[in-house]
């Protein structure tokens, strides 16, 4: 547990706030009628999920080395 307890904290206050505001967004969203904006925003979030991921998979590589 220690390793992901090193992990949780390595993510910021604003990925956080993000992250909340994304889950809210997308249950909230009328996915029937889509907009340009919403399209572009489901794409953006999956971008930032997908880096989010990869930020921490290399920070948890570095922790097992060490």
């Amino acid at each position: 547990m220690g390793n992901i307890g090193k992990l949780l904290k390595s993510i910021k206050a604003i990925d956080w706030l993000i992250l909340v505001v994304g889950i809210y967004l997308c249950f909230t969203m009328d996915y029937q009628n889509l907009s340009l904006i919403d399209e572009v925003y489901l794409v953006s979030v999956v971008i930032w999920l997908a880096l989010l991921v990869g930020r921490l998979v290399v920070e948890y590589r570095k922790m097992k080395q060490e």
